[in-house]
């Protein structure tokens, strides 16, 4: 993957960081099973008013699925913010670096520079940071959370 990156020239950018983690299998399986899951009878119904396929993937089956393609964004955003050993392999420059690794190297830093340091500023420290990390993807979660609950529930009733 790296390889690829180098030769794309994409070492020490965003896109190295976010597009090799944006698609996956687990997103692959989740969007396929989350249109499977979309009655016949719509995409029948869409046919019989005459819509093309194009049109029928647009108008009806995208918003059924909206909940699902929620749900995978939320967790996909996740997976990709939480990434550690990507961003540390893709990226060299500080000004690129993730805020795992960031907060990774506060945590070598906090503890490796001071001698005799009282652990418990080093741990208030380290965990304002990390309380801090936390915030952009429990505000995504907020933002999104009636569609990311509805998409985590769509196949779980059936009837």
């Amino acid at each position: 993957m790296l390889l690829q990156m180098s030769q794309l020239g994409w070492v020490n950018t965003y896109q190295a960081l976010i597009l090799p983690g944006s698609i996956d299998a687990f997103s692959i399986f989740w969007m396929r099973q989350t249109i499977a899951a979309v009655p016949d009878e719509l995409l029948d119904a869409g046919r019989v008013d005459g819509a093309g396929e194009l049109r029928i993937f647009a108008r009806i089956v995208v918003p059924v699925i909206r909940p699902g393609i929620a749900a995978l964004g939320v967790l996909t955003v996740m997976n990709i913010y939480n990434d550690f050993v990507w961003p540390v392999v893709a990226v060299n420059d500080e000004s690129h670096q993730t805020l795992q690794v960031v907060l990774s190297t506060l945590a070598q830093n906090v503890t490796g520079n001071r001698i005799g340091a009282d652990f418990s500023t080093v741990w208030g420290e380290l965990l304002a940071a990390g309380s801090l990390a936390l915030l952009p993807v429990l505000l995504l979660f907020v933002l999104l959370q009636r569609h990311f609950i509805n998409g985590i529930l769509a196949g779980s009733v059936k009837g």
